[in-house]
Protein backbone atom coordinates (compact mmCIF):
# COMPACT_ATOMS: atom_id res chain seq x y z
CA UNK A 1 0.00 0.00 0.00
CA UNK A 2 2.78 2.42 0.90
CA UNK A 3 4.58 1.86 -2.43
CA UNK A 4 1.30 2.31 -4.31
CA UNK A 5 0.63 5.62 -2.57
CA UNK A 6 4.16 6.81 -3.28
CA UNK A 7 3.62 6.14 -7.00
CA UNK A 8 0.35 8.08 -6.99
CA UNK A 9 2.04 10.95 -5.16
CA UNK A 10 4.94 11.10 -7.64
CA UNK A 11 2.58 10.98 -10.62
CA UNK A 12 0.35 13.77 -9.35
CA UNK A 13 3.39 15.91 -8.48
CA UNK A 14 4.61 15.44 -12.05
CA UNK A 15 1.48 17.19 -13.35
CA UNK A 16 2.87 20.37 -11.76
CA UNK A 17 -0.49 20.88 -10.01
CA UNK A 18 0.29 19.16 -6.70
CA UNK A 19 3.13 19.76 -4.25
CA UNK A 20 4.64 18.42 -1.04
CA UNK A 21 2.98 19.80 2.13
CA UNK A 22 4.81 21.93 4.66
CA UNK A 23 7.48 19.97 6.54
CA UNK A 24 5.50 19.80 9.80
CA UNK A 25 2.47 18.30 8.01
CA UNK A 26 4.12 15.63 5.85
CA UNK A 27 3.50 12.84 8.34
CA UNK A 28 -0.25 13.52 8.09
CA UNK A 29 -0.87 14.61 4.48
CA UNK A 30 0.49 13.23 1.20
CA UNK A 31 0.01 16.26 -1.07
CA UNK A 32 -1.18 19.83 -1.19
CA UNK A 33 -3.09 21.39 -4.09
CA UNK A 34 -5.62 24.05 -4.98
CA UNK A 35 -9.30 23.66 -4.19
CA UNK A 36 -9.91 23.59 -7.94
CA UNK A 37 -7.68 20.59 -8.66
CA UNK A 38 -8.87 18.67 -5.61
CA UNK A 39 -12.46 19.09 -6.79
CA UNK A 40 -11.64 18.07 -10.37
CA UNK A 41 -9.65 15.05 -9.20
CA UNK A 42 -12.74 13.97 -7.28
CA UNK A 43 -15.14 14.62 -10.16
CA UNK A 44 -13.15 12.72 -12.77
CA UNK A 45 -11.89 9.82 -10.71
CA UNK A 46 -13.17 6.38 -11.58
CA UNK A 47 -16.37 5.29 -9.81
CA UNK A 48 -14.31 2.89 -7.68
CA UNK A 49 -12.70 5.90 -6.02
CA UNK A 50 -14.37 7.55 -3.03
CA UNK A 51 -13.41 11.14 -2.28
CA UNK A 52 -14.68 13.23 0.59
CA UNK A 53 -13.95 16.31 2.67
CA UNK A 54 -13.99 16.07 6.49
CA UNK A 55 -16.94 18.35 7.22
CA UNK A 56 -17.77 17.28 10.79
CA UNK A 57 -17.63 14.36 13.21
CA UNK A 58 -20.90 13.10 11.71
CA UNK A 59 -20.87 14.24 8.08
CA UNK A 60 -18.50 14.01 5.10
CA UNK A 61 -18.90 16.24 2.04
CA UNK A 62 -18.62 14.41 -1.31
CA UNK A 63 -18.01 16.22 -4.63
CA UNK A 64 -20.57 15.46 -7.30
CA UNK A 65 -19.28 13.92 -10.52
CA UNK A 66 -19.82 15.72 -13.81
CA UNK A 67 -22.92 13.77 -14.79
CA UNK A 68 -24.47 14.69 -11.45
CA UNK A 69 -23.79 18.38 -12.04
CA UNK A 70 -25.68 18.13 -15.32
CA UNK A 71 -28.64 16.09 -14.08
CA UNK A 72 -29.18 16.65 -10.35
CA UNK A 73 -30.86 20.00 -9.65
CA UNK A 74 -30.06 20.22 -5.94
CA UNK A 75 -26.35 20.97 -5.41
CA UNK A 76 -22.79 20.26 -6.63
CA UNK A 77 -21.90 18.62 -3.31
CA UNK A 78 -23.36 15.75 -1.35
CA UNK A 79 -22.94 14.32 2.11
CA UNK A 80 -22.59 10.93 3.73
CA UNK A 81 -22.68 10.10 7.39
CA UNK A 82 -19.56 8.74 9.04
CA UNK A 83 -21.39 5.57 10.10
CA UNK A 84 -22.22 4.78 6.44
CA UNK A 85 -18.60 4.41 5.25
CA UNK A 86 -17.08 2.52 3.60
CA UNK A 87 -19.73 -0.22 3.36
CA UNK A 88 -22.41 2.18 2.14
CA UNK A 89 -21.36 5.25 0.21
CA UNK A 90 -24.52 6.75 -1.24
CA UNK A 91 -24.35 10.52 -1.60
CA UNK A 92 -27.21 12.87 -0.81
CA UNK A 93 -27.42 16.50 -2.01
CA UNK A 94 -25.99 18.91 0.54
CA UNK A 95 -28.51 21.65 -0.20
CA UNK A 96 -29.46 22.11 3.47
CA UNK A 97 -25.80 22.44 4.44
CA UNK A 98 -25.25 25.06 1.74
CA UNK A 99 -28.29 27.03 2.86
CA UNK A 100 -26.91 27.14 6.38
CA UNK A 101 -23.46 28.17 5.19
CA UNK A 102 -23.52 30.13 1.91
CA UNK A 103 -19.72 30.18 1.85
CA UNK A 104 -19.44 26.40 1.93
CA UNK A 105 -19.16 25.98 -1.84
CA UNK A 106 -16.49 28.69 -2.19
CA UNK A 107 -14.55 27.10 0.64
CA UNK A 108 -14.59 23.71 -1.07
CA UNK A 109 -13.74 25.05 -4.51
CA UNK A 110 -11.27 27.83 -3.83
CA UNK A 111 -9.25 27.15 -0.68
CA UNK A 112 -6.07 25.03 -0.84
CA UNK A 113 -6.53 21.39 0.07
CA UNK A 114 -4.41 18.70 1.71
CA UNK A 115 -4.68 15.19 0.22
CA UNK A 116 -4.77 11.95 2.20
CA UNK A 117 -4.74 8.56 0.45
CA UNK A 118 -6.72 5.70 1.95
CA UNK A 119 -6.95 2.20 0.52
CA UNK A 120 -9.98 0.55 2.07
CA UNK A 121 -10.36 -3.10 1.23
CA UNK A 122 -13.55 -4.92 0.33
CA UNK A 123 -14.99 -7.24 2.95
CA UNK A 124 -17.55 -9.07 0.82
CA UNK A 125 -16.16 -12.49 1.79
CA UNK A 126 -15.54 -11.65 5.43
CA UNK A 127 -17.75 -12.70 8.31
CA UNK A 128 -20.22 -10.11 9.59
CA UNK A 129 -18.18 -9.73 12.75
CA UNK A 130 -14.96 -9.09 10.78
CA UNK A 131 -16.78 -6.57 8.58
CA UNK A 132 -18.10 -4.65 11.58
CA UNK A 133 -14.67 -4.59 13.18
CA UNK A 134 -12.99 -3.41 10.00
CA UNK A 135 -15.53 -0.65 9.28
CA UNK A 136 -15.45 0.51 12.89
CA UNK A 137 -11.67 0.78 12.70
CA UNK A 138 -11.88 2.65 9.36
CA UNK A 139 -14.33 5.20 10.79
CA UNK A 140 -12.14 5.70 13.85
CA UNK A 141 -9.16 6.39 11.58
CA UNK A 142 -11.16 9.04 9.69
CA UNK A 143 -12.27 10.70 12.93
CA UNK A 144 -8.69 10.58 14.29
CA UNK A 145 -7.50 12.24 11.08
CA UNK A 146 -10.06 15.01 11.46
CA UNK A 147 -9.13 15.65 15.09
CA UNK A 148 -5.43 15.70 14.27
CA UNK A 149 -6.02 18.22 11.48
CA UNK A 150 -7.86 20.50 13.92
CA UNK A 151 -5.04 20.12 16.45
CA UNK A 152 -2.54 21.29 13.83
CA UNK A 153 -4.60 24.29 12.80
CA UNK A 154 -5.98 22.85 9.54
CA UNK A 155 -9.67 23.30 8.75
CA UNK A 156 -10.92 19.71 8.22
CA UNK A 157 -12.97 20.90 5.25
CA UNK A 158 -9.63 21.60 3.58
CA UNK A 159 -8.67 17.92 3.83
CA UNK A 160 -9.65 15.67 0.92
CA UNK A 161 -9.54 11.92 1.51
CA UNK A 162 -8.97 9.93 -1.69
CA UNK A 163 -9.95 6.32 -1.13
CA UNK A 164 -9.05 4.12 -4.08
CA UNK A 165 -6.67 1.42 -5.14
CA UNK A 166 -4.23 1.30 -8.04
CA UNK A 167 -4.87 -1.90 -9.98
CA UNK A 168 -3.75 -3.45 -13.26
CA UNK A 169 -6.90 -5.60 -13.42
CA UNK A 170 -9.41 -2.74 -13.15
CA UNK A 171 -9.82 0.75 -14.57
CA UNK A 172 -7.72 3.19 -12.58
CA UNK A 173 -9.23 6.02 -10.56
CA UNK A 174 -6.32 8.34 -11.40
CA UNK A 175 -6.11 7.86 -15.16
CA UNK A 176 -9.32 9.67 -16.30
CA UNK A 177 -8.25 12.80 -14.41
CA UNK A 178 -4.68 12.44 -15.64
CA UNK A 179 -5.87 12.12 -19.25
CA UNK A 180 -8.03 15.20 -18.76
CA UNK A 181 -5.11 17.21 -17.39
CA UNK A 182 -2.89 16.37 -20.37
CA UNK A 183 -5.64 17.23 -22.87
CA UNK A 184 -6.56 20.41 -20.99
CA UNK A 185 -2.93 21.48 -21.41
CA UNK A 186 -3.51 21.15 -25.16
CA UNK A 187 -6.49 23.54 -25.06
CA UNK A 188 -9.25 20.92 -25.05
CA UNK A 189 -12.56 21.11 -23.23
CA UNK A 190 -12.65 17.76 -21.39
CA UNK A 191 -15.96 16.14 -20.54
CA UNK A 192 -17.58 12.85 -19.64
CA UNK A 193 -20.41 13.81 -22.00
CA UNK A 194 -20.38 12.46 -25.54
CA UNK A 195 -22.40 14.22 -28.21
CA UNK A 196 -21.56 11.81 -30.97
CA UNK A 197 -21.44 8.14 -29.93
CA UNK A 198 -22.27 5.69 -27.19
CA UNK A 199 -19.15 4.31 -25.54
CA UNK A 200 -15.91 5.83 -24.38
CA UNK A 201 -15.18 7.20 -20.92
CA UNK A 202 -13.96 10.72 -21.62
CA UNK A 203 -14.25 13.15 -24.51
CA UNK A 204 -12.25 16.22 -25.50
CA UNK A 205 -13.27 19.06 -27.81
CA UNK A 206 -11.26 21.99 -29.14
CA UNK A 207 -12.65 24.88 -31.18
CA UNK A 208 -10.68 27.22 -33.42
CA UNK A 209 -10.83 30.07 -30.87
CA UNK A 210 -9.69 28.26 -27.68
CA UNK A 211 -6.78 29.92 -25.92
CA UNK A 212 -6.86 27.46 -23.03
CA UNK A 213 -8.53 24.23 -21.99
CA UNK A 214 -10.85 23.24 -19.14
CA UNK A 215 -12.88 20.44 -17.60
CA UNK A 216 -16.62 20.83 -18.14
CA UNK A 217 -17.24 20.45 -14.39
CA UNK A 218 -14.80 23.31 -13.81
CA UNK A 219 -16.73 25.53 -16.22
CA UNK A 220 -20.05 24.64 -14.60
CA UNK A 221 -19.02 25.58 -11.07
CA UNK A 222 -17.00 28.61 -12.16
CA UNK A 223 -13.46 27.55 -11.20
CA UNK A 224 -12.25 27.38 -14.81
CA UNK A 225 -12.82 29.29 -18.01
CA UNK A 226 -11.71 28.97 -21.62
CA UNK A 227 -9.72 31.96 -22.76
CA UNK A 228 -10.05 33.35 -26.26
CA UNK A 229 -7.21 32.49 -28.59
CA UNK A 230 -6.25 30.53 -31.67
CA UNK A 231 -6.29 26.75 -31.92
CA UNK A 232 -6.81 23.92 -34.35
CA UNK A 233 -10.33 22.36 -34.09
CA UNK A 234 -10.22 18.76 -32.90
CA UNK A 235 -12.31 16.11 -31.15
CA UNK A 236 -11.07 13.11 -29.14
CA UNK A 237 -12.56 10.00 -27.58
CA UNK A 238 -10.73 8.40 -24.64
CA UNK A 239 -11.09 4.88 -23.26
CA UNK A 240 -10.01 4.34 -19.66
CA UNK A 241 -8.86 0.73 -19.58
CA UNK A 242 -7.44 -1.85 -17.20
CA UNK A 243 -3.76 -2.30 -18.02
CA UNK A 244 -4.14 -6.04 -18.61
CA UNK A 245 -6.81 -5.42 -21.29
CA UNK A 246 -5.11 -2.70 -23.34
CA UNK A 247 -4.31 -5.11 -26.20
CA UNK A 248 -7.34 -7.35 -25.74
CA UNK A 249 -9.36 -8.06 -28.89
CA UNK A 250 -12.51 -6.46 -27.45
CA UNK A 251 -11.02 -3.73 -25.24
CA UNK A 252 -8.44 -0.98 -25.14
CA UNK A 253 -6.82 -0.18 -28.46
CA UNK A 254 -9.31 -2.17 -30.54
CA UNK A 255 -12.20 -0.59 -28.68
CA UNK A 256 -10.93 2.92 -29.44
CA UNK A 257 -10.40 2.04 -33.11
CA UNK A 258 -14.00 0.78 -33.24
CA UNK A 259 -15.31 3.95 -31.60
CA UNK A 260 -13.53 6.14 -34.16
CA UNK A 261 -14.97 4.15 -37.03
CA UNK A 262 -18.45 4.06 -35.51
CA UNK A 263 -18.54 7.79 -34.80
CA UNK A 264 -18.67 8.52 -38.54
CA UNK A 265 -16.12 11.33 -38.37
CA UNK A 266 -17.52 12.77 -35.13
CA UNK A 267 -14.21 12.09 -33.40
CA UNK A 268 -10.89 12.72 -35.09
CA UNK A 269 -8.55 11.20 -32.49
CA UNK A 270 -8.65 8.33 -30.06
CA UNK A 271 -6.69 7.65 -26.86
CA UNK A 272 -6.34 4.73 -24.49
CA UNK A 273 -5.36 5.48 -20.91
CA UNK A 274 -4.27 2.96 -18.28
CA UNK A 275 -1.73 2.88 -15.45
CA UNK A 276 1.75 1.45 -16.04
CA UNK A 277 1.31 0.57 -19.71
CA UNK A 278 4.11 -1.66 -21.01
CA UNK A 279 6.35 -0.61 -23.88
CA UNK A 280 4.84 -3.17 -26.24
CA UNK A 281 1.35 -1.84 -25.47
CA UNK A 282 2.42 1.73 -26.23
CA UNK A 283 4.03 0.63 -29.50
CA UNK A 284 0.91 -1.32 -30.50
CA UNK A 285 -1.24 1.75 -29.88
CA UNK A 286 1.12 3.94 -31.94
CA UNK A 287 1.03 1.40 -34.77
CA UNK A 288 -2.77 1.62 -34.82
CA UNK A 289 -2.77 5.42 -34.67
CA UNK A 290 -4.26 5.43 -31.16
CA UNK A 291 -2.87 7.90 -28.63
CA UNK A 292 -1.59 6.91 -25.17
CA UNK A 293 -1.80 8.56 -21.77
CA UNK A 294 -0.15 6.58 -18.97
CA UNK A 295 2.49 6.75 -16.24
CA UNK A 296 5.44 4.52 -15.39
CA UNK A 297 6.84 3.18 -12.13
CA UNK A 298 8.79 6.40 -11.57
CA UNK A 299 5.58 8.43 -11.79
CA UNK A 300 6.61 9.93 -15.15
CA UNK A 301 3.62 10.80 -17.31
CA UNK A 302 3.75 9.47 -20.88
CA UNK A 303 1.71 11.20 -23.58
CA UNK A 304 1.65 9.94 -27.17
CA UNK A 305 -0.64 11.91 -29.46
CA UNK A 306 -3.20 10.05 -31.55
CA UNK A 307 -3.31 10.17 -35.33
CA UNK A 308 -5.60 12.91 -36.63
CA UNK A 309 -8.36 11.65 -38.90
CA UNK A 310 -10.08 13.79 -41.49
CA UNK A 311 -13.59 15.04 -40.78
CA UNK A 312 -16.11 17.42 -42.24
CA UNK A 313 -18.25 17.58 -39.08
CA UNK A 314 -16.00 19.51 -36.69
CA UNK A 315 -17.88 22.81 -36.73
CA UNK A 316 -21.11 20.93 -36.02
CA UNK A 317 -19.89 19.23 -32.86
CA UNK A 318 -17.85 22.19 -31.60
CA UNK A 319 -20.91 24.44 -31.68
CA UNK A 320 -22.88 21.81 -29.77
CA UNK A 321 -20.15 21.62 -27.12
CA UNK A 322 -20.04 25.39 -26.74
CA UNK A 323 -23.80 25.42 -26.24
CA UNK A 324 -23.53 22.61 -23.66
CA UNK A 325 -20.85 24.45 -21.68
CA UNK A 326 -22.78 27.74 -21.75
CA UNK A 327 -26.13 26.21 -20.77
CA UNK A 328 -24.60 24.09 -18.00
CA UNK A 329 -22.96 27.17 -16.48
CA UNK A 330 -26.15 29.25 -16.73
CA UNK A 331 -28.14 26.44 -15.09
CA UNK A 332 -25.66 26.25 -12.23
CA UNK A 333 -25.87 30.02 -11.69
CA UNK A 334 -29.65 29.68 -11.56
CA UNK A 335 -29.37 27.01 -8.85
CA UNK A 336 -27.05 29.17 -6.73
CA UNK A 337 -29.54 32.04 -6.85
CA UNK A 338 -32.15 29.69 -5.41
CA UNK A 339 -30.08 28.88 -2.32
Amino acid sequence: MQMENELLIKTLKNTGLFETPESDLRDLFALKTSGREAFLLSCYGNTSCRCYYLYSDEILITPCKEEGLLTIPQAPLGFVRIEDIPEVFSSLPALDLMKKDRKLLDKVLKEDKYIVFKNSRKCEYCSERTKRQYYRRYREEILDLRREAVKRGIDPLNVLVVDGKLSLEHEGFLTPYLAGVKLRERKYLVSGTSLGIAGGDLFAYRAEDFGSGAFLAGLIVGIEEIEKGTSEPSTCIIEDEAQVRVCDSHHGINQVAGYLLGSREYFRKGFVTAPLMAEYQIKEAEKRGVGVITFNEEGEIIFVDGKEMSSERQSEIINEVKNLAYLAREYFNFLLQKL
